[in-house]
């Protein structure tokens, strides 16, 4: 009887040891699996780290691009301002040059028509003498 109570307690204690064993499987199991699952996640955060750090490039050059464009556009709004008076000046002076030009062809068309009335006159004047010496 007492081999019999041995024997029982040598089963029960290979159980318990057979049942350490498993779960000891299952324990190491999980950490493995654990381990894995730290693995991808720092390899997806290194990836999202490395995606995060191209997305701040890009939008550094785009922002620098933005400043390059928005100095070019305001070199080219005082350009055109700069153009666009001297338009002006240009048109006022042109104005003033014509101006002057009709007024010269007005006095020049004047002064035409009292030498052809002069000429005139002399002609006369010579017909009258022709006319009076003969």
């Amino acid at each position: 009887s007492s081999d019999l109570a041995r024997q029982e307690y040598e089963e029960e204690g290979q159980g318990s040891l057979m049942r350490a064993v498993w779960q000891l499987q299952v324990a190491d199991d999980c950490v493995i699996g654990l381990r894995k699952r730290q693995e991808q996640e720092t390899e997806t955060c290194a990836a999202y780290r490395a995606e995060l750090a191209q997305c701040r490039q890009e939008a550094a050059e785009e922002a620098a691009t933005c400043r390059r464009l928005a100095l070019s556009l305001a070199s080219s709004e005082n350009e055109q301002r700069f153009m666009l008076q001297k338009v002006q000046r240009l048109e006022t002076t042109l104005k003033g040059e014509n101006q002057q030009s009709v007024e010269m062809l007005a006095e020049a068309s004047r002064e035409r028509r009292e030498a052809a009335a002069l000429v005139e006159r002399l002609r006369g004047r010579q017909d009258d003498g022709v006319l009076t010496a003969r």
